[in-house]
């Protein structure tokens, strides 16, 4: 079987001789596309493209964006630079009626600052002047081309290369209409993307158009070669995402089932290679896995301080597995320190999103919030000022927590499997359920004040127990707080549960509590719900918006115990509002709050760095 060949062709500036250009290419059925750069101030005005013929152009052939006026975008601010990008982009759409996704940068000058203003522009594809590339690899914001229809004899390294240093090629090749011709024949063999380009200007100032119909005759009408435009490359590039995350199931936490979720909705329903980097197990060696059909790569850990474990070898492995595994665009998680703020370092020149999941790490204990501090003060700010975009899993974080960066944040919430997460037939009475880390590092799950409150909830229901999902560090000092209060034989510690046993800990639960005292967007609140239990929690974070007071549930002040008993109390004794509120909760997640609908935003972050 031949391998697969793609042919396309792009023609920047938008002169008025981009017409006789457009009817060249049409008389070879060649597909192109025409990057207008609609007031370019390096022309006289008559020079340029009317607005009826960049419509009359766009008829047959693709229309880019490449700025109104044809600035070098390093050399003005990022601010003009968007409204460079943005305004083009809205003006061609105007004139054409089409939707412009591509884009070249003007004299192929730009930062990489410059692909986060392209993406937020809504454009999908941006396109660089390097040439001697002759595949898809890389990101699609920095697009390689083939060969330019110019001679250029500072690239003689370059051709004596192609040539396999044979003088006589060498020569030969001097000429950029051989070189084409040449580089198209290795194409053909090897397979991959022969992408050519120049200037229609330039073009007539050397006279080379019986140069320029030769190689377009020589490289049409191929049967099998692909002929596309620049944006149809958007759709054929390989979809290669690397989501680094501190911690991935099977650990249990909301972050980790956000990033295993998001994953794999994308690689299932939108085509997406996923690769996953997180932390493993103390040591050297890094462990290549399968996770529920993921690539996983477990890196191990050197040192742990509290919940942050840290290897001084994680970045030059995340390197290695973006070169390894081809990857063209990075989702790093925090806020746990150090692995995403390593992760966008080490993705260089890639697309970064950094998917931002709680609030202020900061706790009141000494002597962690000593180092939280200066790290959300200092080190923070740089990784999500690298970052092309940032995902607030609220809209708390966005318009509170990360404030500063809200011109380049979205919202996108957890949620929950609700064809997974289904309600009991039957549900046992007075068990209520907690679902949470237990270690000694995250106090702020609140469990101390739920077994509080059940020294009270069990006066008036002596048949209330509670069961206690979770594993951590300071599990055995909740076993002896609930022997200390007299609960021992009504708190069950399951340990960690998930999957099926979790979905039977939801089913086998009456009401949910989770009484935070400082927190974000809990997965474990979306997942009860789904699973119609009634659900009682704080007023931290989004949480007052996810439960919806007195239609799903209950909402206390954090560290309340007295508030919580009576909340609890009420519920047990009125079974029917607990079953409205169920109802309710379970509609909400169904509606709005379901994974795929998730996904489908992220994936549309991912492709355009806009919703």
């Amino acid at each position: 079987m031949k391998p697969a060949v793609i042919v396309t062709t792009s023609w920047d500036d938008g002169h008025r001789l981009d017409v006789r250009l457009a009817a060249l290419l049409q008389k070879y059925d060649l597909a192109g596309t025409f990057y207008v750069s609609p007031q370019d101030r390096e022309f006289a005005r008559a020079d340029l493209l009317t607005p009826r013929q960049i419509k009359q152009v766009s008829r047959n052939f693709e229309i880019g964006a490449h700025t109104m006026t044809h600035p070098r975008l390093t050399k003005i601010s990022d601010k003009a630079s968007y409204r460079e990008i943005l305004d083009s982009k809205q003006y061609l759409e105007k004139i054409t009626g089409q939707k412009i996704i591509s884009f070249c940068y003007p004299g192929g000058k730009y930062r990489k600052r410059h692909l986060a203003l392209v993406r937020r522009a809504g454009l999908e594809y941006a396109r660089t002047v390097r040439r001697y590339a002759f595949d898809l690899k890389g990101s699609l914001f920095e697009a390689n081309t083939t060969i330019h229809t110019y001679n250029h004899f500072q690239d003689l390294g370059k051709i004596i290369r192609f040539a396999r240093f044979n003088p006589i090629h060498i020569i030969h090749y001097f000429q950029w209409d051989n070189l084409a011709k040449a580089m198209f024949d290795q194409t053909l063999e090897t397979g991959g993307v022969y992408h050519l380009w120049g200037h229609s200007w330039e073009i007539d100032t050397h006279q080379d158009w019986q140069k320029l119909e030769e190689v377009f005759q020589y490289i049409a009408r191929h049967k099998a070669v692909r002929y596309v435009t620049n944006g149809e490359l958007v759709g054929l590039h390989p979809r290669k995402l690397l989501i680094t995350a501190p911690y991935f199931p099977p650990h249990l936490g909301g972050q980790e089932n956000y990033a295993f979720h998001i994953a794999q909705q994308l690689q299932r329903d939108y085509g997406w290679e996923v690769t996953v980097a997180t932390s493993g197990e103390r040591g050297w060696r890094v462990r290549q896995t399968h996770y529920e059909g993921l690539n996983v790569y477990r890196l191990p850990y050197l040192l742990k301080l509290s919940n942050t474990p840290f290897h001084p070898l994680w970045s030059w492995w995340i390197r290695r597995i973006i070169k390894q595994e081809d990857i063209y665009i990075v989702d790093t998680h925090a806020p746990v320190p150090l692995f995403a703020d390593i992760t966008v370092r080490a993705a260089r020149h890639l697309p970064v999103i950094v998917t931002y999941h709680m609030l202020s790490m900061k706790k009141g204990k000494v002597p962690t919030d000593w180092l939280i501090q200066p790290y959300e003060k200092y080190i923070l700010p740089r990784t999500l000022r690298a970052s092309d975009s940032i995902i607030c899993t609220s809209d708390t974080v966005r318009d509170v927590f990360l404030r500063s960066f809200r011109d380049k944040s979205y919202t996108i919430t957890p949620a929950a499997d609700s064809d997974f997460f289904t309600p009991a037939s039957n549900r046992p009475a007075a068990t209520i359920l907690f679902v949470g880390s237990l270690n000694k590092s995250d106090p702020h799950k609140g469990l101390r004040y739920l077994l509080e409150a059940l020294t009270e909830v069990v006066k008036d229901h002596p048949a209330a127990k509670l069961v206690v999902v979770g594993e951590g560090t300071g599990r055995q000092d909740f076993e002896a707080l609930s022997h200390q209060l007299n609960l021992s034989k009504r708190v069950t510690f399951l340990g960690g549960q998930y999957g099926v046993d979790l979905k039977k800990a939801y089913q086998s639960a009456t009401i949910f509590v989770l009484p935070s005292l400082n927190d974000n967007f809990p997965l474990v609140i979306l997942e009860a719900m789904a699973a119609g239990l009634p659900v009682v929690s704080t007023s931290v974070g989004s949480i007052p918006t996810i439960i919806e007071e007195g239609k799903s549930g209950f909402v206390v002040a954090p560290s309340d115990s007295r508030a919580l008993a009576e909340k609890l109390n009420y519920l047990l004794s009125h079974q029917s509002v607990g079953d409205e509120f169920g109802s309710w909760g379970r509609q909400k997640i169904e509606k709005t709050l379901n994974w795929q609908t998730q996904a489908q935003k992220t994936d549309r972050l991912l492709r355009t760095g806009s919703l």
